[in-house]
Protein backbone atom coordinates (compact mmCIF):
# COMPACT_ATOMS: atom_id res chain seq x y z
CA UNK A 1 0.00 0.00 0.00
CA UNK A 2 2.84 2.40 0.84
CA UNK A 3 4.33 1.86 -2.63
CA UNK A 4 1.09 2.98 -4.27
CA UNK A 5 0.79 6.10 -2.13
CA UNK A 6 4.40 7.05 -2.83
CA UNK A 7 3.93 6.41 -6.57
CA UNK A 8 0.80 8.55 -6.70
CA UNK A 9 2.52 11.37 -4.79
CA UNK A 10 5.51 11.28 -7.15
CA UNK A 11 3.21 11.46 -10.17
CA UNK A 12 1.51 14.57 -8.81
CA UNK A 13 4.90 16.08 -7.98
CA UNK A 14 6.20 15.58 -11.53
CA UNK A 15 2.97 16.81 -13.11
CA UNK A 16 2.95 19.90 -10.90
CA UNK A 17 6.55 20.77 -11.76
CA UNK A 18 6.36 20.28 -15.52
CA UNK A 19 7.91 23.16 -17.44
CA UNK A 20 6.76 23.61 -20.99
CA UNK A 21 8.70 25.25 -23.79
CA UNK A 22 6.06 28.00 -23.80
CA UNK A 23 6.90 28.84 -20.17
CA UNK A 24 10.64 28.96 -20.89
CA UNK A 25 10.12 31.35 -23.80
CA UNK A 26 7.80 33.68 -21.88
CA UNK A 27 9.68 35.75 -19.26
CA UNK A 28 6.46 36.63 -17.41
CA UNK A 29 5.02 33.09 -17.37
CA UNK A 30 4.06 31.87 -13.92
CA UNK A 31 5.66 34.82 -12.15
CA UNK A 32 2.51 36.81 -11.50
CA UNK A 33 1.02 34.21 -9.17
CA UNK A 34 4.30 32.87 -7.83
CA UNK A 35 4.73 32.69 -4.08
CA UNK A 36 8.25 33.68 -3.13
CA UNK A 37 10.16 33.15 0.08
CA UNK A 38 10.71 36.11 2.34
CA UNK A 39 14.48 35.84 1.85
CA UNK A 40 16.03 38.93 0.31
CA UNK A 41 19.07 37.98 -1.75
CA UNK A 42 21.99 40.36 -2.13
CA UNK A 43 24.83 39.54 -4.49
CA UNK A 44 27.98 41.10 -3.13
CA UNK A 45 31.68 41.35 -3.80
CA UNK A 46 34.51 42.11 -1.42
CA UNK A 47 37.43 44.39 -2.19
CA UNK A 48 40.73 43.65 -0.41
CA UNK A 49 44.33 44.73 -0.57
CA UNK A 50 47.23 42.31 -1.10
CA UNK A 51 47.33 41.64 2.68
CA UNK A 52 43.67 40.60 2.82
CA UNK A 53 42.53 43.81 4.49
CA UNK A 54 39.22 45.34 3.33
CA UNK A 55 39.44 48.28 0.95
CA UNK A 56 36.82 50.98 1.35
CA UNK A 57 35.99 52.56 -1.99
CA UNK A 58 35.23 56.25 -2.31
CA UNK A 59 32.41 55.32 -4.69
CA UNK A 60 31.18 52.52 -6.91
CA UNK A 61 28.87 52.14 -9.87
CA UNK A 62 26.96 49.20 -11.34
CA UNK A 63 25.93 49.37 -15.00
CA UNK A 64 23.51 47.06 -16.82
CA UNK A 65 25.68 46.18 -19.80
CA UNK A 66 22.82 45.65 -22.28
CA UNK A 67 21.10 48.98 -21.63
CA UNK A 68 24.09 50.96 -20.30
CA UNK A 69 21.86 52.03 -17.40
CA UNK A 70 23.19 52.85 -13.93
CA UNK A 71 21.55 50.34 -11.56
CA UNK A 72 23.72 51.01 -8.51
CA UNK A 73 22.01 49.90 -5.32
CA UNK A 74 22.17 52.51 -2.61
CA UNK A 75 21.39 50.17 0.26
CA UNK A 76 23.05 51.19 3.50
CA UNK A 77 26.51 49.66 3.09
CA UNK A 78 27.24 50.39 6.75
CA UNK A 79 25.37 47.18 7.60
CA UNK A 80 27.86 45.10 5.59
CA UNK A 81 31.41 44.22 6.42
CA UNK A 82 33.85 46.91 5.39
CA UNK A 83 34.91 46.50 1.79
CA UNK A 84 31.71 44.65 0.77
CA UNK A 85 29.52 46.02 -2.01
CA UNK A 86 26.24 44.94 -3.65
CA UNK A 87 26.20 44.43 -7.41
CA UNK A 88 22.66 43.01 -7.71
CA UNK A 89 19.76 42.21 -5.38
CA UNK A 90 16.17 41.01 -5.27
CA UNK A 91 14.80 44.57 -5.60
CA UNK A 92 15.80 44.34 -9.27
CA UNK A 93 13.79 41.17 -10.07
CA UNK A 94 10.57 42.84 -11.26
CA UNK A 95 10.70 43.35 -15.00
CA UNK A 96 13.75 41.10 -15.35
CA UNK A 97 12.20 37.73 -14.49
CA UNK A 98 13.62 34.58 -16.10
CA UNK A 99 16.62 36.34 -17.63
CA UNK A 100 20.38 36.44 -17.35
CA UNK A 101 21.90 39.90 -16.98
CA UNK A 102 25.47 41.06 -17.37
CA UNK A 103 26.41 43.93 -15.10
CA UNK A 104 29.63 45.91 -14.84
CA UNK A 105 30.91 46.93 -11.41
CA UNK A 106 33.27 49.90 -11.28
CA UNK A 107 35.22 50.72 -8.11
CA UNK A 108 36.56 54.23 -7.56
CA UNK A 109 39.24 55.55 -5.22
CA UNK A 110 40.20 59.09 -4.25
CA UNK A 111 39.34 61.83 -6.76
CA UNK A 112 37.05 59.39 -8.60
CA UNK A 113 40.07 57.45 -9.93
CA UNK A 114 38.87 54.18 -11.48
CA UNK A 115 40.55 51.35 -9.55
CA UNK A 116 38.95 48.36 -11.27
CA UNK A 117 36.14 47.18 -13.52
CA UNK A 118 34.61 43.68 -13.33
CA UNK A 119 31.74 41.96 -15.14
CA UNK A 120 29.19 39.74 -13.42
CA UNK A 121 26.50 37.49 -14.84
CA UNK A 122 23.33 37.26 -12.79
CA UNK A 123 20.48 34.76 -13.18
CA UNK A 124 17.06 36.14 -12.30
CA UNK A 125 14.03 33.91 -11.78
CA UNK A 126 10.56 34.94 -10.65
CA UNK A 127 11.65 35.66 -7.10
CA UNK A 128 15.39 35.84 -6.59
CA UNK A 129 18.76 36.52 -8.13
CA UNK A 130 21.78 34.21 -8.28
CA UNK A 131 25.46 34.71 -9.07
CA UNK A 132 26.58 32.97 -12.27
CA UNK A 133 30.02 34.40 -12.95
CA UNK A 134 32.45 37.07 -11.91
CA UNK A 135 34.94 37.30 -9.05
CA UNK A 136 33.52 37.45 -5.54
CA UNK A 137 36.74 38.95 -4.18
CA UNK A 138 38.71 41.72 -5.86
CA UNK A 139 42.33 42.02 -4.72
CA UNK A 140 43.92 45.40 -5.35
CA UNK A 141 47.71 45.81 -5.46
Amino acid sequence: MKKYVVSICLCFLFLGCAVTEEVLNDPDANCENRLCTLNFVLLTLTVEDANGQPVILEDHQVIDKASNTDITSRLDTQTFEKGTYTYYDDSMVRGNQNTVKTVVFKGFGANQQLLFTEEYEVAIDCCHVAHLSGPRTIILP
